[in-house]
Formats: structure tokens, sequence, C-alpha cells
């Protein structure tokens, strides 16, 4: 078994992965998707992959693009499905202010017609 990475090493490449492929983690945990114990495992999987070593390489050239995370990545699917959730967050609100606008609307219009 391969011996784990630096903390901190893993942390901030996990963080430039996150950067990268422009998951928001800030707004993932406060949406709930994500608690500090799931990042706690991200960074850990991450300290165990073995592709580390050209993550690095990648993320210098990839952050500046916006990009899909590699499948090499072991977080590849999670940071996928935060980006999901997230997004679907955004556009439930987007609806939900969008109602509440039209309600607003509707009931302006009943107090002008009386």
């Amino acid at each position: 078994m391969k011996p784990l990475g630096d903390e901190r090493t893993h942390y901030l490449l996990a963080m430039g992965m996150a950067k990268a492929t422009r998951t928001d983690l800030a707004q993932a945990m406060e949406e709930g998707a994500l608690d500090n114990a799931a990042w706690s495992g991200m960074v850990t999987r991450c300290r165990s992959c073995g592709w580390a070593e050209n993550c690095g390489e990648w993320l210098d050239t990839a952050i500046e693009e916006g990009a899909t995370c590699p499948p090499t990545c072991v977080n590849q699917r999670r940071f996928l499905e935060l980006r999901e959730k997230s997004e679907k967050a955004r556009r439930d609100s987007d609806m939900a202010v969008e109602r509440a606008g039209r309600a607003i609307a509707r009931v302006e219009a009943l107090r002008q017609s009386r």
C-alpha cells in the first residue's frame, strides 16, 4: 500500500482541483452537499492518489482555462456531484424567485384593480 502524501500538499491540490473545475466548495458546504468529514475524506483520497505527482502540472494549465476533472483524479466523481448539486440548487432558487416575483405582481395587480 502506498504511504499517504503530505496533508498540506494534498489539501492544496484538492483545493486547486476544485478551483480548476469550478466546484464551489464553500457553496457546497452552505447547501449541505459537503461537510467537514466528507471534505476530509476527499483530501485523504487525494493523499493516496498515484497520479498526484502529475496533478500540480495539470493544475498549472487547467486553472486558467476551466476544466473537466481528469479521469485520473480519485475525486473526479465527487467534484462532478458537487457541481451538479450546486447547479440544481441555483436553478431551484432562481425558479423560487421567479414564482415569488409573479405572486407579487399578481398581488399588486389585485390592489390596483380595487
